[in-house]
C-alpha cells in the first residue's frame, strides 16, 4: 500500500485491486471495507529509506545460521572446526567473522565454566551462563552455543555434544546423575504461566538444530530420520499430532513432542529440573539399530504432557524467562570459587586449586579482547593467590605457602600454554636481572612483594616464553618454602645441633662404607613437600652388589699439607678397576661457591663441608678470595698447626644413575667421615640413624637437588625396613624401623632377587619436578595414587615379616604402575625396553615382579624371580629370548648379583 502513495486514482485503483486479490477479498467478504480502510489509510505515508554507504547486513534465519554465526561470527582464531563450517563457502566464513567482529561478539560473556576441559573452548560459546560439574567425563562439543543457563551439577556428568544449541537449561542439582544431549540438538527451556497456584513448570522444546519445522511431511525429527525414529521407538503419528490435525498439514510447527517439565527438589540434592527423559533421544543417536520401545528414557517422555511449538507462545511466561535471565549469578560464582581456594590453601586440604574458569575464558579470547575480558578475571586470581602468601609467610606457614607458589606457577604455566599475544622473543636476560633481586635465602614479606612486582612487569606483554621463566622463578621460591620446612628455617648448616668430640690423629684415615638399596614399595610419598603434607611410608631393602658395599668414603687430616683435597672416584662394581675420577683443590673460598651446582666437580663433597659448618653461605659470598686455611684450622679442632691439609675421597662402585640411592647415601658416608676426622658427634642424642638421615637430607636441599629420605634410610640402615614421617609435622621428621628377616625368608630372597644395569641413567631431577608440579594439582589419580603408594610400604613389610616373598613381587609391580602414574605419561619414566621386557618376563611366569628403581626412566631393574627359579634363571631366559627374536638386543644390560646386607652403614 505504502508504494502508491502520491500515485494517480488510475494507479491506486489497481494497486486497490491487486492488494484485495492477494488476500481473497471479493465483493461478497464480509471484511472488504476494512481491507479497502487499511489501503486507503496506508496510501496517504509517504516512505523513505535511507541507505547507509557501510552497512552490512547478515541474515540469520535458522537455528543452525545462529548457533554457526555465535561460535564463527565469535572467532578471531585461524582455525575454525569443521563440524561448524558446513558446506560454508570461505568467503561466507570471513563474512561471519568480520560480521561479529564490528558488532563485538565474544565466546564468553557473563560466563562461568568449570569442570569442562578448555582444548575446545574457543570452539564453542557460552552467554550469561554457570555450568559446573567435576565429572571427568563432562565435555562441550566444538560448534556448540549455550545461552541464559544455569547448570550447577557438581557431582553429575553433562555431556553436551558438537553443534548443540541450549537455551535457558535450569539445574542446580548435588546429586549424581548423567546428562547426555547428542550433537545436533536444539535444547530451550521456558517458564510456563502459573494457572490455579501449581507449582513452577517448564516447557522444554527440543528438536534438532537442522529439522525443517514447517516442511510437509516431517523428514526428520532429533536431527534423524523421522519413518527410522517412529520404527525404532514405536511410536504413531497419533502419539505426535492430534487426530483433528489431517497429514496433510502435520509439520514439527504444530508435533506435540515437547513435554511440560516441573521445577522439582529433594533434601540435600538441591532444586532442578529433571532432563533423564532426553536420555531416549541419546540411546537413538548411540545405539545404533536397537529397538528403544522398552526405553525407561521413552516412558518417562510418553508420560509426560505434551506441546506442539505452535501452542507454545501463548503459555510462556516471559517476564519469569527475563527475570532468570537477569539473575544468572555467574559473578557470583568467580568470588565463591576464588574464596573456596582460599580456604583449601588456608586449611591444607588436599583438593585440587581448580583455575580451569580462568583458561575457558582466556581460551575462547581472541588477542584484540584479552585485555578487556580476561586480564581482569587472571589479575582477580592471582590477588587472591598474593592474599594467602602474605598470611601463610607473616605466619610462618612456609608448608602453605610453598603450595600458593607452585600453584601460581601452574596457573600461569597453564595461562601460557593456551596464550601466545606476543610472538617476539622475550627478553630472558631482563626478566633474569628482575629475579635475581629476589633473595630466597632470606625470604620474607619483601621479598614477596619483590615477586609481585615482578610479575606485573612480565604479565604487561603476556608474552608466553616470559611467563614460563617467571614460572621458574615461583618454583624457586616453592622450593625456598620447603627448604625451610625441613630446616625449621635455622639455616641449612646445623652442625651447631651437633656436640664436639675428639677429631682423629693427624695421618689417620676414615673410612666408612654402606649397601646400597632396593625401593620395595612407597618412593615419593618421601619427597618433600609430599612427605609432611600428607605423610610417608617407603619400604627398602639394603643390598650388597656383587657381594661389596658399593659406596665408601674416606677422609683424613694431613700434617704437612695446606687446603683441601677432594676427590670423587668411580670404580667398576665388577672388579673395582678405576672407570673415572675428578680432583678439587681448595685453597679459597671462592673454590667452593659453586657447591651448590650439582653438575660441579665434587659438589656433593663442597656441600658436606658447607652443611658441617667449615664456612657460612654468606662468607663464600662476600668474601670469596680469602684463603681457607684459617677456616679449615678452626673447624679440624687444630687451629695451632699451620700446615694443615684435609683430604676427602667418595668411591661408588654403582653405574651412574642407578637409582639405587648412590648419591644419598654416599652423601651419608661423606658426611659421617668427615664428620668422625674432625670431631663432630652426629650421635650426641644417641640417635645416629635420624640424625644421619635428616643431615643428609639436608645436604641434598642445600645442593639443590632435592628428594626425599628414604634412600638413605635404605642404604644407612641395613635390612628391611620401614621409614615414615607424619603428616603436618614441621619441622620434617623421619623415624625409622628395621625388620629383621627370618633366615629362611632372607635365603629365599637372596636366591630369587634379579638386579640388571639398563645401560642408561635414570632421570631423577627432571622427574622430581614433574611429580612436584602433579602433586601440587591434587587431582583424584594423584591422590589415589599416593594413598596406594603408602598402604603398598605396609604391605610390602608385612609380608616380608610373614616371610610372604611370592607377595613382595606383586608389591614390586604395583608400585612400578603407582611411579608411573606419580611421574605422569609423557615423563620417559618407562623407555619401550623395559616396558616390552617386564611383559615378557610376566607372561612367561619367569618372574613375580619387578620395577626399576627409584625415580625411573632407566638405571637398575630389580625383579623377583618366580618361585623356584633364580637369578641365572632370568638371565638365560632373557638371553634365550633375544636371540630368538621374542625380546629386542638391550644394549648396555649388565647382570649383577643382589643379597641383602644386614648391616648399614660401618
Amino acid at each position: 500500500a505504502m508504494q502508491t502513495g502520491s500515485t494517480s486514482l488510475n494507479h491506486f485503483d489497481s494497486s486497490l485491486r491487486r492488494y484485495l486479490e492477494k488476500r481473497c477479498v471479493d465483493d461478497a467478504s464480509e471484511n472488504k471495507a476494512q481491507w479497502q480502510w487499511l489501503f486507503s489509510e496506508f496510501s496517504k505515508l509517504k516512505l523513505f529509506t535511507c541507505a547507509i554507504p557501510t552497512g552490512s547486513f547478515f541474515h540469520l534465519g535458522t537455528t543452525w545460521e545462529l548457533a554457526d554465526f555465535l561460535t564463527i561470527g565469535a572467532s578471531h582464531f585461524e582455525e575454525v572446526p569443521e563440524i561448524a563450517l558446513r558446506n560454508d563457502t570461505s568467503s561466507h566464513k570471513q563474512r561471519m567473522r568480520s560480521f561479529g567482529n564490528s558488532i563485538g561478539l565474544v565466546r564468553r560473556s557473563g560466563t562461568f565454566i568449570s569442570g569442562f576441559p578448555t582444548e575446545t573452548s574457543r570452539y564453542s560459546t557460552a552467554l550469561n551462563s554457570v555450568l559446573v560439574s567435576k565429572s571427568t567425563g563432562s565435555a562441550i562439543g566444538e560448534g556448540s552455543v549455550i545461552e541464559h543457563s544455569f547448570m550447577n551439577c557438581p557431582n553429575s556428568t553433562i555431556e553436551i555434544g558438537e553443534r548443540c544449541l541450549l537455551s535457558g537449561i535450569r539445574m542446580n542439582f548435588n546429586g549424581c546423575s548423567s546428562i547426555h544431549i547428542p550433537s545436533g540438538l536444539c535444547l530451550q527451556m521456558l517458564p510456563l504461566k502459573k494457572s490455579n497456584g501449581k507449582k513452577k513448570s517448564y516447557i522444554c522444546i527440543c528438536l534438532g538444530v537442522d529439522d525443517p519445522i514447517k516442511d510437509v511431511p516431517v523428514k526428520t525429527i532429533f536431527g534423524m530420520d523421522f519413518q527410522c525414529v517412529l520404527q525404532r521407538s514405536g511410536l504413531t503419528e497419533s502419539d505426535i499430532w492430534d487426530e483433528i490435525i489431517p497429514s496433510s498439514r502435520r509439520m514439527l510447527w504444530n508435533a506435540k513432542i515437547h513435554p511440560i517439565l516441573h521445577h522439582s527438589s529433594s533434601k540435600g540434592d538441591g532444586s532442578h529440573v529433571d532432563l533423564t527423559y532426553l536420555n531416549w533421544i541419546h540411546e537413538l543417536y548411540t545405539q545404533n539399530d536397537i529397538d528403544l520401545k522398552s526405553s525407561s528414557g521413552l516412558k518417562h517422555w510418553k508420560s509426560l504432557r505434551k506441546l506442539s511449538i505452535s501452542e507454545i507462545r501463548e503459555n510462556v511466561d516471559a517476564s519469569a524467562e527475563a527475570l532468570h535471565r537477569r539473575s544468572i549469578p555467574s559473578g557470583k560464582f568467580v568470588e565463591s570459587r576464588l574464596s573456596e581456594i582460599s580456604e583449601i590453601l588456608m586449611n591444607r586440604k588436599h583438593e585440587p586449586c581448580n583455575f580451569d574458569f580462568v583458561f575457558d575464558l582466556v581460551s575462547s579470547s581472541s588477542s584484540e579482547n584479552m585485555s578487556s575480558i580476561s586480564r581482569p578475571l587472571v589479575s582477580q586470581s592471582l590477588r587472591t593467590l598474593d592474599s594467602v602468601a602474605f598470611k601463610a609467610i607473616k605466619e610462618k606457614s612456609y608448608d602453605i605457602a610453598g603450595r600458593v607458589f607452585m600453584t601460581m606457577s601452574l596457573m600461569l604455566s597453564d595461562l601460557a600454554t593456551i596464550i601466545c599475544i606476543d610472538k617476539k622473543q622475550s627478553n630472558k636476560n631482563e626478566l633474569l636481572k628482575l629475579s635475581s633481586d629476589i633473595n630466597m635465602e632470606s625470604f620474607d614479606l619483601s621479598t614477596l612483594e619483590l615477586i609481585v612486582s615482578v610479575r606485573k612487569k612480565v604479565l604487561i606483554s603476556y608474552n608466553a616464553q616470559s611467563i614460563f621463566c617467571f614460572c621458574e622463578v615461583l618454583e624457586t621460591a616453592s622450593s625456598a618454602m620447603t627448604k625451610r620446612c625441613i630446616s625449621a628455617n635455622k639455616g641449612f648448616c646445623l652442625v651447631h645441633s651437633y656436640s664436639d668430640s675428639k677429631p682423629t690423629i693427624l695421618g689417620e684415615t676414615v673410612l666408612v662404607s654402606a649397601p646400597a638399596r632396593i625401593d620395595l614399595a612407597g618412593g615419593w610419598s618421601d619427597t618433600p613437600p609430599l612427605s609432611y603434607e600428607f605423610g610417608g611410608a617407603v619400604a627398602n631393602l639394603a643390598v650388597l652388589v656383587n657381594s661389596k658395599r658399593p659406596l665408601r668414603a674416606k677422609c683424613r687430616l694431613i700434617k704437612g699439607g695446606q687446603g683441601i683435597l677432594l676427590r670423587t672416584e668411580s670404580k667398576s662394581p665388577i672388579d673395582e678397576q678405576l672407570l673415572e675420577s675428578t680432583e678439587v683443590k681448595i685453597s679459597t673460598l671462592n673454590d667452593l661457591a659453586d657447591f651448590h651446582n650439582p653438575h660441579s666437580d665434587c659438589a656433593l663433597l663442597k656441600s658436606a663441608l658447607v652443611y658441617l659448618g667449615l664456612v657460612s653461605i654468606d662468607s663464600i659470598s662476600q668474601d670469596g678470595s680469602h684463603c681457607i686455611q684459617s677456616y679449615l684450622k678452626k673447624f679440624c679442632r687444630r687451629e695451632n698447626v699451620d700446615d694443615l691439609g684435609l683430604e676427602i675421597i667418595s668411591c661408588s662402585l654403582l653405574p651412574t644413575g642407578s637409582g639405587m640411592g648412590g648419591s644419598s647415601i654416599l652423601g651419608g658416608c661423606v658426611i659421617t667421615a668427615i664428620a668422625k676426622c674432625v670431631g663432630i658427634l652426629l650421635d650426641c642424642n644417641g640417635d645416629f640413624s635420624n640424625n644421619i638421615i635428616h643431615s643428609v637430607l639436608m645436604l641434598e636441599q642445600l645442593l639443590t637437588t632435592g628428594g626425599g629420605w628414604q634412600d638413605q634410610i635404605g642404604g644407612l640402615v641395613g635390612g628391611l625396613k620401614l621409614g615414615t614421617a607424619d603428616v603436618n609435622v614441621i619441622p620434617l621428621q623421619t623415624r625409622v624401623k628395621q625388620f629383621p628377616l627370618a633366615p629362611e625368608t632372607k635365603r629365599e630372597l637372596n636366591e630369587r632377587l634379579v638386579l640388571v644395569f639398563t645401560g642408561k641413567p635414570r632421570l631423577a631431577k627432571n622427574i622430581l619436578q614433574n611429580v612436584l608440579r602433579r602433586w601440587a594439582r591434587r587431582t583424584n589419580d594423584i591422590m589415589r595414587t599416593l594413598e596406594g603408594l603408602v598402604k603398598g610400604a605396609h604391605d610390602a613389610i608385612e609380608s616380608l615379616n610373614g616371610g610372604d616373598v611370592d607377595a613382595i613381587g606383586t608389591c614390586m609391580s604395583e608400585y612400578w604402575q603407582h611411579k608411573k602414574v606419580m611421574a605422569g605419561v609423557d615423563s620417559g619414566v618407562e623407555p619401550d625396553s623395559i616396558k616390552k621386557l617386564l611383559a615378557v618376563l610376566t607372561e612367561n611366569n619367569v618372574i613375580s615382579g619387578g620395577t626399576l628403581c627409584g625415580a625411573g626412566g632407566g638405571g637398575c631393574l630389580a625383579m623377583l624371580a618366580k618361585k623356584g627359579k633364580s637369578a641365572d634363571d632370568v638371565r638365560a631366559f632373557v638371553d634365550k629370548s633375544v636371540v630368538g627374536g621374542i625380546l629386542p638386543s638391550f644394549h648396555g644390560f649388565c647382570w649383577h648379583s643382589c643379597e641383602v646386607a644386614e648391616d648399614g652403614i660401618e
